[in-house]
């Protein structure tokens, strides 16, 4: 965000907040020139904000709801993939509630720790190339994953070849919600490229 006047300097600090508080909460960058620092105004800052380009979506599409739902009871091998937004969300509860409703297997991110009791037989550990086995060959052989509050990589859910023949299904609210159905051919193929290629291990 750059602020070009010091008469806008408050609005845009709030609006940094806001944007920082709310939807998916993260840094926000204000970027405020050397003419700005140097120049004053009298000082009036705004109880609230409104903005056309920023209304965070937060309430997930009912359809869209209701085709994940049908994937999840349609599944074989489901998989549960959370990560940081759990945590940001404060979803940590609702998240142990889902858990138990379903019996599904779940691993967590680095940042998405904590959110999910370590010592429940349902937790598999976390992902990635400082994971658990485990974790890592049910998110590769899943035929549908419901990733919350966590983002699609190459390092944990497999190559873009992968993504592209898999069936997404996605609804969001403040924490992202995403539910992939994964084909068999591409989860084996995935699993042959990273155990063949001799520069996979490097490359992470």
């Amino acid at each position: 965000m750059l602020v070009k006047d010091v008469k806008d300097l408050a609005s845009t600090i709030k609006k940094a907040f806001h944007i920082a508080a709310t939807g998916r909460p993260g840094p926000v960058v204000v970027d405020i020139p050397k003419d700005v620092t140097t120049a004053t105004c009298e000082f009036a800052y705004p109880e609230s904000v409104s903005m056309r380009s920023y209304n965070p979506v937060k309430k997930g599409h009912a359809g869209q709801i209701k085709k994940a739902v049908q994937l999840l009871l349609e599944a074989e091998r489901p998989m549960v993939y959370s990560g940081g937004g759990v945590v940001l969300a404060n979803a940590s509860a609702e998240l142990r509630e889902l858990m138990k409703l379903t019996g599904f297997p779940i691993t967590n991110t680095l940042m998405g720790l904590g959110a999910y009791p370590a010592t429940d037989k349902q937790f598999l550990g976390m992902l990635g190339m400082h994971g658990t086995y485990e974790a890592n060959m049910a998110m590769q052989h899943c035929d549908v994953l419901l990733a919350i509050g966590a983002r699609f990589r190459a390092s944990t859910t497999g190559s873009s070849a992968t993504r592209r023949t898999s069936r997404r299904t996605r609804a969001r609210s403040s924490t992202s919600i995403s539910t992939r159905r994964r084909s068999p051919s591409a989860s084996r193929s995935t699993c042959r490229s990273s155990a063949t290629s001799p520069t996979s291990s490097r490359r992470r």
